[in-house]
C-alpha cells in the first residue's frame, strides 16, 4: 500500500483549496505546477486550470499523470514572460516556487495574471535573519519530525532552490505592492499570502 503523499508544501495544499473554493472560479492558475498534484487538485474545484512550470520534465510527467483530468492542462514556461491562455485567472496560486525569482519580479507577474475580482494565494519560503526568526523556525522541528514519522516524505523530484529574502522583506514587499494582502508566517518553515485583486 502506497504511503500517503507529504511534504511541506503538500501540508498546506488543504489551504490553498480551501481559499479558492470560497467562491466560483472560472480559471485558475497553477505556477510553479511541478508534478501537477496541486493543478490536479484545483481541477476538482475550477472548471479549466492551467499548471505553469519551468521545468519540462516536471511538465512531462504531470501530462502523462493528470492529462486526462478534465479542463487540467499543463504548460512550460517562465513566469517573467509566459502568458498562459485564458489570463488573467480568477484564481492563481503558487506553492514553494516564487523564491527561485526576484520577489519583486514575481509578486507583480502574479498580480498582473490574476483577474480583476480575483484571489492570489502564495505558499513560500524565507530565510532566518534574526534571532526571533530562528526560534519560530525551531518551532518546526518536532512537528516536522512526527508528520514524518507518521507519513514519510514525499520527494517532488523539482529543481531546489534557498531562500534569499528573510521573513521581515517578504512580509514588508508584499504589503507594499498587494494592499490589503494577508500574510502569515506558519510551521514548516513556510509563510502564505492571500491577496483579493480589487
Amino acid at each position: 500500500m502506497a504511503r500517503p503523499r507529504w511534504n511541506h508544501s503538500i501540508e498546506y495544499f488543504p489551504f490553498v483549496l480551501r481559499v479558492v473554493s470560497e467562491k466560483a472560479r472560472r480559471n485558475a492558475l497553477d505556477v510553479g505546477s511541478g508534478d501537477g498534484v496541486l493543478a490536479a487538485h484545483l481541477a476538482a474545484l475550477v472548471p479549466s486550470v492551467t499548471g505553469l512550470d519551468l521545468d519540462q520534465a516536471q511538465v512531462d510527467a504531470a501530462t502523462t499523470d493528470y492529462g486526462p483530468v478534465p479542463g487540467l492542462t499543463f504548460l512550460q514556461g517562465d513566469l517573467r514572460d509566459t502568458t498562459p491562455p485564458g489570463a488573467p485567472f480568477d484564481a492563481v496560486v503558487s506553492s514553494s516556487t516564487i523564491h527561485h525569482l526576484e520577489l519583486e519580479v514575481a509578486l507583480r507577474r502574479l498580480a498582473e495574471l490574476t483577474a480583476s475580482g480575483g484571489t492570489l494565494v502564495v505558499v513560500g519560503l524565507a530565510v532566518d535573519t534574526s534571532l526571533w526568526d530562528h526560534i519560530v523556525s525551531a518551532a518546526s522541528i518536532l512537528p516536522n519530525r512526527i508528520m514524518r514519522a507518521r507519513h514519510g516524505w514525499y520527494d517532488h523530484g523539482a529543481p531546489m532552490d534557498d531562500p534569499r529574502d528573510s521573513w521581515a522583506t517578504v512580509r514588508d514587499v508584499t504589503e507594499q505592492l498587494l494592499p490589503g494582502v494577508e500574510y502569515r508566517r506558519r510551521l514548516y518553515w513556510r509563510y502564505t499570502l492571500v491577496w483579493n485583486k480589487p
